[in-house]
């Protein structure tokens, strides 16, 4: 799948997009506006924006769903890429895109709980889910509890998974957990079936280091929760050993003390490449780490996913920084609070 002949046309096409995105100095202009609807209105004149905010009110900015109209960029350019990709590359798309299906059934869950209507979230992006996503959306819309959403989801490969848990009594947390530990399996048991070569490198290299971030920013949280064992702990991490074994994970959750947690975190592959990984920048290293991979292995690999992967990161990225922003002029906040808070993201 793989090689010059195959990436060369792609790798053009996203140098093109990437030239639209943001800038640091986008950014510094941005935390200058007073309110976010004039913040709107310079990114509706923005290249990288324009197109999936055309069609969005003036008005809608006011709703406080910025997140959601943000998102709309994301899906755009998904779409962009998938249409100009061919079908050994459409393989890894359609992957990637499950991120965004299990995040949308999630929301569909929390609004099922509080009997609210999942459709607002998707306006503007309904051709987008009709076109890649088998999820019957209106019985999702039509759910006013828990077990109604499981039920909506018959049909769609997320109903087994956690139809197992429609006779227990089942809580929010036990539903997430058990749709993203699904996810998870699924993406690393794909790999294999999708890619070869160098793609199957990249691949293998940037989720083994997502999941083992995400674990060790688990066993990090966990912490809070006194009541919680090293062994509940334990059962409740991505079942995936990358560059983190399972003596690393034991020593962690083990740790009785920050000191002990600290030294345990020092003698993990990642803090040994990442001088900067203590447990104070366990979510900050998430995307430290996540983003250095996906740099190294377009480098590494400059014809394979890699690219692909690591232009979707880069945008969804600029997007929780500019959700970020925008959040942040709405509550007032000056423009170096806010250009602070970008930074750490």
């Amino acid at each position: 799948m793989g090689g010059l002949t195959s990436y060369s046309g792609i790798s053009a096409k996203l140098k093109a997009m990437q030239a639209k995105m943001l800038t640091e100095q986008d950014f510094e202009k941005i935390a200058q506006f007073p309110t976010v609807a004039d913040a709107f209105s310079w990114l509706r004149k923005h290249p990288g924006y324009e197109k999936a905010l055309a069609s969005i009110p003036e008005l809608d900015v006011h709703r406080g769903d910025v997140e959601r109209v943000l998102n709309l960029s994301i899906y755009e350019d998904y779409q962009r890429i998938y249409h100009f990709a061919d079908a050994g590359q459409r393989k890894f798309l359609t992957l990637y895109f499950k991120r965004y299906e299990v995040s949308l059934i999630k929301r569909c869950f929390r609004l099922a709980v509080d009997g609210k209507s999942v459709l607002p979230l998707l306006y503007g992006a309904e051709d987008f889910f009709a076109r890649h996503s088998k999820l019957n959306i209106q019985r999702l819309d039509d759910a006013n509890s828990l077990a109604e959403a499981i039920a909506a989801l018959e049909g769609s490969e997320y109903y087994a998974p956690l139809s197992r848990l429609m006779g227990e009594e089942v809580s929010l947390f036990d539903l997430e957990m058990a749709l993203d530990m699904y996810y998870f399996a699924q993406i690393w048991k794909s790999r294999s079936k999708i890619a070869s070569g160098a793609d199957l490198a990249v691949l293998t290299e940037a989720f083994g280091a997502k999941f083992d971030m995400i674990n060790l920013n688990w066993i990090a949280r966990s912490r809070r929760y006194s009541g919680l064992t090293p062994q509940d702990v334990l059962a409740m991490l991505i079942p995936v050993e990358h560059h983190i074994h399972r003596r690393d994970l034991k020593a962690l959750t083990a740790a009785e003390t920050p000191e002990a947690f600290s030294e345990a975190l020092a003698g993990t592959w990642y803090a040994k490449r990442y001088e900067e990984l203590t447990p104070q920048t366990l979510e900050e290293g998430y995307v430290t780490v996540l983003k250095g991979t996906l740099e190294k292995e377009s480098v590494k690999h400059p014809h394979s996913m890699a690219i692909l992967w690591s232009y979707l990161y880069r945008k969804e990225h600029e997007v929780d920084r500019l959700t970020t922003a925008l959040e942040g002029i709405r509550y007032g906040l000056d423009p170096a609070a806010i250009l602070g808070l970008i930074h750490r993201e």
